[in-house]
């Protein structure tokens, strides 16, 4: 009787021992290999489990690239284009929906003015 007491012990112990070699392998993998453990690993009693269901964390979204453009001197950039826009809203605000003509004008004499005394990219005019 003791003696298959022992055996079960022992076999318990061993398979006890097997899951936890089996856990340290898929750890000592993601470490070397630099990478996040996503998936939640369980060890309940002589089992190893992997849980794809459950998951530590969320994968983020990858960033937004930003627009590849070359600067061309004869048409407007992206930047100049969300100037113009921000400033165009704002003079909505305070004129109302149908900007005339003076206000246009203003906003394009103080374009190159801003831009022979600055030099800034954004506040330029294409040729």
């Amino acid at each position: 009787m003791y003696k298959k007491l022992d055996d079960w012990i022992y076999v318990a112990q061993k398979t006890e021992m097997d899951a936890v070699e089996e856990m340290c392998v898929v750890i000592k993998k993601a470490i070397e290999e630099e990478v996040k453990i996503q998936h939640e690993l369980r060890i309940k009693f002589m089992d190893f489990t992997v849980d794809d269901a459950t998951l530590n964390y969320v994968n983020p979204p990858r960033p937004k690239l930003d627009a590849l453009e070359e600067y061309r001197e004869d048409r407007f950039s992206i930047p100049q284009l969300k100037t113009f826009l921000t400033e165009f809203e704002t003079i909505s605000k305070i004129v109302g929906d149908n900007i005339q003509v003076v206000e246009l004008a203003s906003i394009f004499f103080t374009k190159v003015k801003n831009s022979s005394h600055f030099g800034g990219y954004d506040l330029t005019l294409p040729d």
